[in-house]
């Protein structure tokens, strides 16, 4: 009778454990600073950005912030970094960098007006360089890439160059790279788009533009490099088994 007593606690327990709620995602997106801040493009308060922060909502806790330092961004897992404008401070340009390598997802665009964004993506083997329409229909296999079939951003897009251990992943018609990623960037990652764009009211439900949005959140909170394992509800119900099996067989 014991042992059914302390099996059913140690049971219940476990079950506690497996079905518990996880945590969302958390995102953070900087705006109003050294991104773009004109007014029209500030992410947290534009109605031109209320499509991108509700698909954001409906994907993952969502937070803005004007500065980051890497004791907040040790809080999140990924950062949206649409488009800089003018030159990154010294001392965030190390946080996110630090950030990155520990583990965190960047997300960084730039359009062809500015190269700011190089500051922290050529520590990544990702260079931000020229102007061009960015109409992406060639895709490399990958989660990110996963189910899409165009994605449309400004005439003014900036084209990337890869190096290192970087990867294109969306081409144009004539070879002209403008989604890539870097997943040996330490034990984060860091996922470059040529143009902010694409996710402003105007364009976001267009071609595939969501969809890329929704795959890359995905990416980000699922595939965490230097995470221990998951482990999938039937395995964890084996496991449970064993463990209480075992734990039976000694009382």
């Amino acid at each position: 009778m014991k042992k059914m007593f302390l099996a059913a606690i140690l049971l219940t327990s476990l079950i506690q454990i497996a079905t518990a709620e996880q945590v969302r995602c958390k995102a953070l997106v900087l705006y109003d600073s050294w991104v773009q801040h004109d007014g029209i493009n500030n992410y947290k308060d534009s109605r031109r950005w209320e499509k991108f922060r509700s698909a954001l909502k409906e994907r993952c806790s969502v937070e803005f912030t004007k500065h980051v330092n890497l004791s907040m961004l040790k809080n999140y897992d990924v950062l949206f970094i649409l488009t800089p404008d003018e030159d990154i401070p010294d001392d965030e340009v190390n946080a996110i960098i630090n950030w990155v390598k520990s583990g965190g997802c960047l997300v960084i665009t730039q359009d062809g007006n500015h190269k700011f964004a190089n500051e922290i993506s050529e520590k990544f083997g990702i260079k931000f360089r020229g102007r061009a329409r960015m109409e992406v229909r060639n895709f490399v296999d990958h989660p990110i890439t996963r189910g899409l079939g165009s994605i449309v951003g400004a005439t003014g897009s900036s084209k990337i160059i890869v190096f290192g251990n970087s990867k294109v992943l969306g081409l144009d018609s004539v070879g002209h790279c403008f989604i890539a990623v870097n997943e040996s960037a330490g034990c984060g990652k860091i996922i470059a788009i040529g143009d902010e764009l694409l996710w402003m009211n105007s364009r976001i439900e267009h071609w595939n533009n969501a969809k890329l949005l929704d795959n890359i959140v995905q990416y980000c909170c699922c595939c965490k490099k230097c995470s221990i394992p998951e482990i999938s509800p039937f395995g964890l119900m084996v496991s449970i088994g064993i463990l209480l099996a075992t734990f039976i067989r000694k009382f």
